[in-house]
């Protein structure tokens, strides 16, 4: 993984098409504060933050996100 997360996460998931640009910023906010703490919880990640927590909660649960437009990092 790269030094700084957010770039990281940009570049492996700002490319991603959702439907809704929204939905890929949130995607690429989820995905650096997974990185930033690695093996943590969703909850913990968002450091009390609500709305990023309720925002990625959302678009977890999101009918209109396909999990193919999302690339595995692992891969």
């Amino acid at each position: 993984m790269m030094a700084d997360e957010a770039t990281w996460s940009q570049q492996m998931f700002g490319g991603c098409d959702l439907g809704d640009v929204r939905r890929t910023r949130r995607l690429v906010d989820v995905g650096t504060r997974l990185a930033r703490q690695m093996g943590a919880s969703v909850a913990r990640c968002c450091e009390g933050e609500s709305a990023a927590l309720l925002g990625s909660y959302r678009l977890i649960r999101n009918d209109e996100v396909k999990l193919g437009a999302i690339p595995c990092a692992l891969t």
